[in-house]
């Protein structure tokens, strides 16, 4: 509803809103136009629809690009474009739809570029960065993590393009940052507020109530509600019934004025005191969501097979979850590219080593190297959406992930295959 509101409110004259950033708000405002207010969702569930479509081809290519096999990439889109995890958000007036897009979208510009070295498609990378961070300033880290997969790349035997494609990833960071502050500067021009969301404030300060740090801030009017409110608060009404709800609590003692200012100061303040607690608790739930957490058993698109089931035609849905919960049930195997990537790393960071020392050349290790970077580069992006989830947001995560649910699935289909061609040469090892 603050997406709508956003689009209503820019329809009558220039609005910045403090809650949502701007790129989701304007297909809203274009549906609100053409269709009507009263029936706005049908252009953003078609919009929506069809980057689902885009996504699907996308992941399809990316795939070729990294097994280059068309049976991978056909088995990746399929479970794709089958999974309600992933197609469900396009009936949702939420961001996800546009993140999951953008982000495979981002991958796979990574990717080609990698294959034939356009400066142009850098250009596209940048922009597609923007927007992504626009949509969801969830993103606002990922330009550095980007940077870092082409660095790798180029070290581990990149091209001289590849060389100078680093000075342009590296501009395209600064021009990124600079429009973040520029926004930034605009908010507070407008509405008082320095960023890029004020919703920022109370995320932030849902960790604090999540970690238990709450004790160590200096406000004591605050500290005195958080302790009136959990002694008053039910406990049904706790986050995993531990820790106060942050928008409830809010509300509810009067802490909303002032974009919730208060709060962040609250909670930064504690975060920059304490900065060691604050990352090993971070670091401890990345690896908890990590092992624990398969992000396809998302309560939003659960509640929509559930409402699904009393339409006939779309009761087939539950046929298909049951093939796509022994996918799910395969989630352990995005361990195996994590784990095949270190030991890749490590193994050629040795290898160079060796080879300045006793000027030996580099064996081959039996990756392809589009194969590696291109692996490399969705277990990056996919390892950013665990690790900003913890160190940023206080719940929900199912919903956080949600974004790299197309790059999950791929890690698991790129492990099966990976596995079957090891056991192939395995068994043909010991044939011989």
């Amino acid at each position: 509803w603050t997406s709508l509101n956003a689009a209503k409110a820019l329809e009558k004259s220039f609005y910045l809103d403090v809650y949502r950033p701007p790129v989701y708000i304007i297909p809203i405002l274009v549906s609100g136009i053409i269709f009507s207010w009263e029936k706005f969702y049908i252009g953003v569930i078609i919009f929506q629809v069809l980057l689902s479509m885009l996504s699907t081809i996308l992941i399809y290519k990316i795939s070729l690009f990294i097994l280059a096999r068309r049976l991978a990439g056909f088995f990746t889109a399929l479970v794709v474009n089958l999974s309600i995890a992933v197609y469900g958000w396009d009936f949702m007036v939420m961001t996800e739809s546009l993140s999951i897009f953008l982000i495979t979208l981002i991958t796979y510009l990574i990717l080609v570029y990698f294959r034939e070295e356009k400066k142009l498609l850098l250009y596209y990378l940048t922009g597609a960065v923007t927007l992504a961070i626009f949509t969801k300033p969830f993103f606002i880290f990922l330009p550095p993590v980007i940077l870092a997969v082409f660095i790798i790349n180029y070290l581990l035997g990149g091209s001289k393009k590849q060389r100078a494609s680093l000075k342009t990833i590296a501009a395209g960071c600064i021009i990124i940052y600079l429009l973040v502050v520029g926004y930034s500067l605009l908010n507070f021009k407008v509405n008082g507020f320095w960023g890029m969301t004020s919703v920022s404030n109370v995320n932030i300060f849902g960790k604090i109530l999540q970690y238990e740090m709450e004790h160590l801030g200096d406000n004591l009017n605050l500290k005195s509600d958080i302790s009136c409110a959990y002694t008053t608060t039910v406990k049904d009404n706790l986050v995993g019934g531990r820790f106060l709800e942050p928008w409830g609590f809010l509300s509810q003692y009067g802490w909303e004025k002032n974009n919730y200012v208060p709060l962040g100061k609250f909670a930064k303040s504690i975060i920059f005191e304490h900065p060691f607690i604050y990352i090993k608790k971070s670091i401890v739930l990345t690896l908890e969501l990590l092992k624990n957490q398969c992000p396809f058993n998302d309560y939003i698109a659960l509640k929509a097979v559930e409402e699904s089931a009393a339409i006939p035609f779309l009761s087939i849905i539950d046929s298909i979850n049951i093939i796509l919960n022994k996918i799910n049930a395969l989630y352990f195997l995005i361990f195996f590219s994590f784990i095949e990537i270190l030991v890749y790393l490590t193994f050629k960071i040795w290898m160079g080593i060796q080879s300045k020392l006793k000027a030996v050349p580099i064996t081959s290790t039996g990756f392809s190297s589009s194969e590696f970077i291109g692996i490399t580069t969705v277990v990056f992006i996919t390892l950013y959406h665990y690790s900003i989830s913890a160190f940023f947001s206080y719940g929900d995560y199912c919903r956080l992930l949600a974004p790299s649910y197309n790059l999950i699935y791929l890690l698991i289909i790129y492990s099966i295959f990976r596995l079957i061609g090891l056991s192939g040469c395995l068994l043909g090892i010991k044939k011989s």
